[in-house]
């Protein structure tokens, strides 16, 4: 499953708070547990809600961690428009790799005891006769079961052949993992982003 979602834009970057970690990880529980009421009950049904999940994660990721990304964590989109321009700077996968590991963390792993890894290492035979390492990005798992609710790969602000690539990929990941559900998250400032994004969603599932 692909999932498509329009980055923040940033106006200006706020001064940093001084409100402590322990603060910091209350206000991100609270929040999240607005948006999705429905999560107390999540341990005792037969599937994990993932599309909730991730909706109200993306929508608690912290502005300002996201606009500092541009400034401080950044690459070049290249030939990709970003504002109409070329050659701009965007946020890399780690900052958004890092919010959602942050926030599902203190949300389903510390008040609903689910284990949320990040980069969990795998190794493969490739054609070459070598081995090679993989790292899956996230996955949500149950400690009761033996393999994943769902795995996420993330995709920050790239174009349709990487975007394939990462399809490709995943599914190296699914083959070991054995996952519930799989889950393309493509975090993008492209300014044509979407009909791209959905006729690749498209060949993905046609196998092509």
């Amino acid at each position: 499953m692909g999932l498509y979602v329009q980055d923040f834009v940033p106006i200006g970057i706020p001064s940093r708070s001084n409100a402590s970690t322990e603060m910091d990880t209350f206000a991100d529980i609270e929040k999240v547990n607005s948006l999705w009421k429905k999560a107390s009950k999540a341990r005792n049904t037969s599937s994990l809600p993932v599309t909730s999940i991730i909706k109200s994660t993306v929508r608690t990721f912290d502005q300002k961690t996201i606009a500092l990304g541009f400034i401080r964590s950044y690459k070049c989109s290249n030939h990709l428009q970003v504002e109409t321009k070329c050659n701009d700077c965007v946020p890399r996968e780690s900052v958004y790799d890092a919010e959602m590991y942050r926030i599902l963390h203190n949300w389903l792993a510390k008040m609903y005891g689910f284990e949320i890894t990040g980069q969990w290492h795998l190794e493969e035979i490739s054609s070459d006769g070598n081995w090679h390492h993989l790292y899956c990005d996230l996955t949500i798992k149950r400690p009761d079961n033996h393999h994943p609710s769902a795995i996420l790969e993330l995709i920050a602000t790239t174009y349709v052949p990487k975007i394939r690539k990462h399809f490709d990929r995943v599914l190296k990941y699914a083959d070991q993992l054995c996952p519930e559900e799989v889950w393309i998250m493509h975090f993008s400032r492209e300014d044509f982003v979407v009909t791209d994004h959905i006729d690749c969603a498209k060949s993905f599932r046609k196998g092509e």
